[in-house]
């Protein structure tokens, strides 16, 4: 029988081509960090790490913009380190750093040296940096895909030798927005290599792990060398890795974004909660909850505010409460959570049962209530979201109005 030959294998159609593909989430997470020159690594708390870019001694604004733009530029590209340490050494060379230098501390007046030709140096800022932007990145892929992934699992890296404290950690098991990922995803150290790798409920099972509500894990007291904080930390974890640059991340821009409306006009405030609960962002956090995650979806008149006791005017809704009323109001959709700044902007009047004040509309043929408690640091929160029957009605006309009146 004859031979066949033999075929080479099919080239990628023209246009079909399938390189590097990265996550946005990941190069936006370095290309948003502002840049923080600091003496040392451990002169920035470990939340510093997630909105500033810095590395140690140098103080020099240029090199440091020049190695920040870099890196963000290899991770869109998925440059290696070796080609991105060759491509960076022409800037350094032509800025004077190609060599052993001089820098002083501008607080203490101390002298160093800093030798960015010094192979492992460049390698660790590479490293460093690209583990914890991909970090980040996961971190925020995760909560997009978690109805059907919905846990983290911890794994070691390829690393030759591992700490005995994170081969403790193998095999740990939780929900991908479990709290405990705050301070234990990956990277935990300089060097440290280990991963969490997302995974679907059925695999869960069939590897037989347990996916635990809390997890307790050997702790120590460490204390921040320049601002004098104590922090707890697992034993596990470096201090300057103690705090994920995703969720850390993620919390941040709720708090500057409601900070934002507080401070607008009343009305241009109200404005803006009707565009923003129309919304990608409302819409994932109703589809996918996230515990921690706050959407701001109502701006209180201040004379509402006040009547209730709220320290601030901006109406919160977390994923905690999504996830009740996905619960316990399961014909509620995407439409009915939209319209929530309606219903609160344009209530008639808010009572206050037992400690929580119910916004209403009583002349609607079939009253829809939103529920506010505001915490004890006076920031209002939804509770609850719901139609109210014709009993509810009756016991609310009962109690206290804080603000407006009931229709005649």
């Amino acid at each position: 029988m004859a031979r066949r030959p033999r075929q080479e294998p099919l080239p990628d159609r023209p246009g079909h081509r399938f390189g590097h593909l990265l996550s946005p989430d990941v190069a936006e997470f370095m290309r948003a960090k502002g840049l923080m020159p600091r003496w040392d690594y451990d002169e920035v708390l470990p939340e510093e790490h997630a909105f500033g870019f810095m590395s140690a001694r140098i103080m020099d604004l240029d090199i440091l913009r020049d190695l920040h733009t870099s890196l963000a530029e290899a991770l869109d590209a998925g440059t290696p380190y070796g080609r991105w340490a060759k491509d960076l050494e022409p800037t350094l060379r032509a800025r004077g750093w190609w060599a052993r230098r001089e820098v002083v501390d501008p607080r203490t007046g101390e002298v160093g040296t800093v030798d960015l030709r010094q192979p492992w140096r460049l390698k660790v800022i590479y490293d460093s940096n690209m583990r914890a932007a991909r970090a980040a990145g996961q971190y925020q892929r995760a909560q997009r895909t978690k109805a059907g992934l919905p846990f983290f699992t911890y794994e070691l890296g390829p690393s030759k030798e591992h700490r005995p404290e994170h081969v403790q950690l193998k095999g740990l098991t939780l929900a991908v927005d479990h709290p405990a990922w705050d301070t234990l995803m990956p990277p935990n150290g300089w060097g440290c290599k280990c991963r969490l790798r997302q995974i679907t409920a059925a695999e869960a099972r069939r590897r037989g792990l347990t996916v635990p509500n809390s997890v307790s894990l050997p702790s120590r007291t460490v204390r921040h060398r320049v601002t004098g904080q104590r922090m707890t930390l697992p034993e596990a974890v470096d201090p300057a890795w103690a705090r994920s640059g995703g969720p850390l991340r993620a919390r941040a821009l709720d708090d500057a974004l409601h900070g934002r409306l507080a401070a607008l006009p009343a009305r241009i405030a109200q404005a803006a909660c009707h565009d923003l609960a129309r919304g990608p962002s409302l819409q994932q956090l109703v589809e996918h909850p996230m515990p921690g995650r706050a959407h701001p979806i109502a701006r209180l008149a201040d004379d509402m505010a006040a009547a209730m006791g709220a320290r601030s005017p901006v109406v919160n809704l977390s994923g905690e409460t999504l996830a009740k009323q996905h619960r316990h109001h399961p014909e509620l959709g995407q439409i009915d959570y939209r319209v929530l700044p309606e219903r609160v902007h344009g209530a008639d009047v808010i009572v206050d049962s037992r400690g929580s004040f119910v916004f209403v509309r009583p002349a609607e043929e079939a009253p829809w209530v939103v529920v506010v408690k505001v915490t004890k640091s006076g920031i209002p929160f939804v509770t609850s979201a719901r139609y109210a029957s014709a009993d509810d009605m009756a016991r609310w006309r009962k109690g206290r109005v804080v603000w407006g009146r009931w229709p005649d």
